[in-house]
């Protein structure tokens, strides 16, 4: 019952999280003045986090063949879909992406002058390919493992800023709230203590995870100022040109 439950409630949040992740990749493309390096990084979040529901909600509705195929088919299966790869692998990826977000930021404010040095747009895409990469390599890992064991800125520009700081402040804490339960059952676990994870409120746990991909949408759309500005564009209700101009400053 508590299995059924988790599934129904994912599968929900993949609906969700696919939507409003969609609305925040398109928000972001059809707005030029978003174009900036923080914003890449939020793009990369949002796409990851999308796939991530995709992933959750087909886990949940595409049922597992009975019986399992012999062959390639019995090792894709195993290894990718029954293990939950597919959507564990965008979850860790997400996580990546999140700390190095949280880097971005981190540079931005403290070494401004450096910042300027190091945020190339190879080196961005450099590094947003790396977080895809990062997420899929850790969890292959993970499935090894299973297999084979079992300047002076203006008040506006500082305003825009803290903004930005405040909104991915709640992004990080909304990350943690979602994802510690989780990790504190795989942290008994490898210390050698007995662990339920059939418990329901293990089910709980893996539930909040997936929550996780579909609450970022709602923190921009509630917090963050930038993107809600992007999304009166992307409905049609065009602000005049200052307030974009404005808009654009905030993550330079």
């Amino acid at each position: 019952m508590a299995e059924q439950a988790t599934q129904a409630f994912q599968a929900i949040v993949g609906i969700v999280g696919i939507c409003g992740n969609g609305l925040v990749c398109v928000v972001i493309a059809k707005n030029r003045f978003m174009h900036t390096l923080t914003n890449a990084f939020i793009f990369n979040q949002a796409l990851i986090d999308l796939i991530g529901s995709l992933m959750t909600l087909l886990l949940n509705l595409v049922p597992i063949p009975d019986p399992i195929p012999p062959g390639a088919a019995w090792v894709f299966l195993c290894s990718v879909w029954i293990s939950d790869y597919l959507q564990w692998a965008p979850f860790t990826a997400s996580t990546f992406n999140l700390i190095t977000l949280t880097l971005e930021r981190y540079l931005a404010i403290v070494f401004p002058f450096r910042y300027q040095a190091l945020a190339t747009r190879k080196k961005a895409i450099a590094v947003l390919v790396g977080v895809w990469v990062a997420g899929f390599l850790f969890s292959s890992f993970g499935i090894y493992l299973r297999f084979y064991e079992a300047g002076e800125p203006g008040e506006s520009l500082m305003r825009a800023r803290r903004n930005t700081f405040k909104t991915l402040l709640i992004v990080c804490a909304a990350f943690i709230i979602c994802w510690t339960p989780n990790q504190i059952f795989f942290f008994l676990s490898n210390l050698g203590l007995k662990v339920d994870f059939s418990s329901p409120i293990f089910y709980i746990t893996i539930g909040m995870v997936a929550l996780n991909s579909c609450l970022n949408p709602f923190i921009y759309a509630i917090k963050y100022k930038q993107f809600q500005k992007g999304l009166k564009v992307v409905f049609g209700k065009r602000g005049d040109r200052a307030s974009i101009a404005t808009a654009s400053t905030g993550h330079n």
